[in-house]
């Protein structure tokens, strides 16, 4: 089910990337990111890194609109005591979603400072283990939440080099954030 939403939603941006394409080629851009992420919940966290895909189209040199396509590519497991029962919990992030309002700052030929907000769903997979019960039980869940970050593009000639800091989710104690660096080229 969930890759069939995330085909459908690749499908639907491709789209109208190409309508857009048509429209203003000088103005897409593409890249992929690697996001060094902590999924806090108040009481334990997880590190988990993913892979993120980014598309977008410029209107101006300081807007830009942008959609994000990522799954988490390692997982993490805590373990602990509860009633003097040992567990293991193991988090997965299966995908995010995401479309930003980008803002970006040129402060000169080779450096850009952006920041940006929007929407993005998280699927997450959580399994809890109590081996002295032979117990495992797995949830899977979607949830949604403004997401937003800043971040610095370095231009290198044909692609950007860019680092930025990203909330991917926020919900109470809940928080999914961290660093992430990748490459942009424009196309």
């Amino acid at each position: 089910m969930i890759l069939r939403k995330l085909a459908v939603t690749v499908m639907l941006f491709v789209g109208l990337l190409g309508f857009v394409v048509k429209a203003n080629a000088a103005g897409m851009y593409g890249g992929l990111q690697y996001a060094a992420t902590t999924y806090s919940t108040g009481t334990e966290e997880y590190d988990i890194g993913l892979v993120v895909g980014r598309f977008g189209f410029h209107f101006s040199d300081n807007l830009s609109v942008e959609g994000r396509v990522g799954a988490g590519v390692s997982d993490d497991s805590v373990s602990g005591t509860v009633s003097g029962f040992a567990y293991t919990t193991t988090l997965e992030i299966d995908q995010v979603l995401g479309l930003y309002a980008v803002g970006h700052l040129p402060m000169g030929p080779m450096l850009k400072l952006y920041g940006f907000a929007g929407i993005n769903q998280v699927s997450t997979t959580l399994t809890v283990d109590i081996p002295v019960i032979s117990s495992t039980t797995t949830t899977s869940g979607d949830d949604s939440s403004v997401s937003y970050g800043v971040g610095a593009d370095i231009s290198m000639g044909i692609i950007d080099i860019n680092i930025e800091y990203v909330t991917y989710f926020k919900d109470g104690d809940d928080d999914i954030s961290g660093i992430a660096v990748g490459v942009d080229l424009p196309f």
